[in-house]
């Protein structure tokens, strides 16, 4: 009876001890499930985009990010951060519009004359002058989506009538001895001080036109 009964009891420990692992390798296998889903969770939070592919690695996880036709692959450490981030280009290259494509995307948006182009791995950046307005344009080179549209007034070119141009207008007004002549960039405008009999005026001249904006007088 005694030996049937160290047979039971073995077989009962062996049981324990096999449901024990099984349960640990259990909770391994589910923590381990819950990383990868965080460590996907972070992937995303960083790049954006669409979860290609992920892996478990000893000491970290590999996952592989989609996003506007390019491949990101990020290597994550098991508290969560990115530890290194590389952007793989090379299989995207024959995706990407090329630069008369990206011409015929601004212009439809703007219909203008273009003035600049610009571009860098990812975005073309052009540049389009219309009714004296500038317009930047950045488009996406592999989906050929418009990212971004800036605008701009651009400061119209006044015409500016000449120092002596300006004082025979003055002198039409009051004929006597100009004192001084200066002006003013913010008003674009002449200030002529001009001496008759003791007394002085000033008169005050449209740069643009020539046309007499003021005359004072100071007895």
């Amino acid at each position: 009876m005694k030996r049937y009964g160290r047979i039971i009891s073995i077989s009962l420990l062996s049981l324990l001890v096999i449901g024990g692992l099984s349960q640990t390798f259990a909770l391994s296998t589910e923590s381990t499930n819950s990383s990868l889903q965080q460590a996907k969770k972070v992937a995303i939070e960083k790049v954006g985009g669409v979860i290609q592919e992920a892996d478990v690695d000893d000491d970290h996880y590999d996952v592989e990010v989609i996003k506007d036709g390019q491949e990101y692959d990020l290597e994550i450490d098991k508290k969560g951060t990115v530890i290194e981030l590389e952007k793989d280009s090379s299989k995207n290259d024959d995706k990407k519009i090329s630069l008369e494509e990206a011409k015929t995307l601004a212009l439809k948006q703007v219909n203008g004359k273009i003035i600049h182009i610009d571009s860098d791995d990812d975005d073309f950046e052009i540049e389009i002058e219309k009714d004296n307005i500038l317009y930047e344009i950045e488009i996406n080179r592999y989906t050929g989506k418009i990212d971004h549209i800036e605008q701009e007034n651009i400061p119209s070119q006044k015409s500016k009538i000449t120092k002596e141009q300006a004082k025979e207008i003055a002198l039409k007004q009051v004929d006597g001895q100009i004192t001084s002549i200066d002006f003013d960039d913010d008003d674009y405008e002449y200030s002529i001080e001009i001496q008759k009999e003791n007394i002085e005026y000033e008169i005050s001249i449209d740069a643009t036109n020539g046309k007499v904006l003021e005359v004072e007088k100071d007895d």
